[in-house]
């Protein structure tokens, strides 16, 4: 199961950060799932898991724990694909340069 997240949350003081526990209106977690966030240089690159095209980059998303493949795609540059593990209840924060074709 994948499942976008709301990047950005407003803090206290009216800034936006990207929060470390759940808020009100967050998707339940629990200990079968984890947290990925996903950015490139350039950013835009469409964020494909598992075969499904979920957003651009960056993003931050709610995975079940297990393998998956996780690819980026962006016009005029190389494909990247990586299959990963994720760990329960972990946070994975991929960055990635693409490469120009």
């Amino acid at each position: 199961m994948v499942q976008a997240l709301p990047s950005r949350h407003p803090s206290h003081t009216g800034e936006f950060c990207h929060p470390r526990h759940a808020l009100p209106g967050d998707p339940p977690s629990g200990p079968a799932s984890a947290t990925l966030a996903v950015g490139s240089e350039p950013a835009g690159a469409e964020i494909y898991v598992d075969g499904q095209l979920l957003s651009s980059t960056p993003a931050t998303f709610e995975v079940t724990a297990g393998n998956h493949q996780l690819a980026l795609k962006l016009a005029g540059y190389q494909d990247w694909t990586r299959n990963i593990h994720v760990l329960p209840a972990s946070a994975v924060h991929f960055e990635r340069t693409l490469e120009k074709k």
